[in-house]
């Protein structure tokens, strides 16, 4: 095992949330995303080097798990358990549902790919139902499709630049998964990237130009970084986390 940097985070914004969720960098209009699933909205960005300073606040009809923006103006937002366009103005139109879980659920995380299928999960507000929650593929076309079933907690997506090899947390799990990719979406060959042990679970991940993978560890006050075998080269410390 090679030499394991370390940094540790700075605050970028004062801005408090109940139930952070889905960071994501917008490159083409250069706006940070992101949503607090308590208080169902989700917030832009703009950032000068140093600081977030928010553009827009935006109210959703339910608990929001992440939003992808949208070519053209707008963002496509994982609300309840189902997907939802909203326009730049903020009008929300309902696009497509998942199937029933049957129990108490909502959506977690979401992301795009990189072929433009927006990928949530949705989870049981009580996670003691093992195996409950699923991960959903909304195509271009509109058609939903389930990714995997049997999930707990599902979170995280990242993919290869290539997008033929993705990764996913089941928090439930406290693992990170990988799986081939055929070109309709289908995965396969599902195996374990990364078993987490001690405080806390895998939560988000994003992969970097480098090709290596970020995890952050909710309830660890931390954020991992593993190169393509597995092996650790980095670890963000979070001196004032609360989780």
């Amino acid at each position: 095992m090679g030499t394991v940097r370390t940094y540790q985070a700075v605050p970028v914004t004062d801005v408090s949330c109940e139930l952070c969720e889905g960071p994501r960098w917008d490159g083409e209009r250069g706006e940070f995303l992101w949503v607090d699933i308590i208080h169902d909205t989700f917030r832009r960005a703009a950032w000068d080097g140093s600081r977030l300073s928010v553009i827009a606040t935006y109210p959703t009809a339910g608990p929001v798990g992440a939003v992808a923006s949208v070519a053209g103006g707008g963002w496509l937002a994982a609300v309840g358990t189902g997907f939802t366009a909203v326009a730049p103005d903020g009008t929300a139109t309902a696009v497509a549902t998942t199937p029933d879980p049957g129990l108490p659920s909502r959506m977690n995380d979401a992301e795009c790919d990189p072929s433009g299928r927006f990928w949530a999960g949705v989870m049981p507000y009580d996670t003691t139902q093992r195996g409950t929650g699923g991960l959903y593929r909304l195509d271009p076309d509109g058609s939903v499709h389930v990714a995997v079933a049997h999930a707990t907690i599902p979170n995280g997506l990242a993919w290869s630049e290539d997008g033929t090899r993705m990764w996913w947390v089941d928090s439930g799990d406290a693992t990170v998964w990988t799986f081939a990719v055929a070109a309709d979406g289908t995965l396969a060959g599902r195996s374990a990237f990364y078993v987490h042990r001690g405080a806390g679970v895998p939560d988000g991940i994003c992969r970097d130009l480098d090709g290596q993978l970020w995890v952050a560890i909710n309830g660890g006050g931390e954020v991992r970084r593993f190169a393509a075998d597995g092996s650790q080269s980095a670890v963000v410390t979070f001196p004032d986390a609360t989780q």
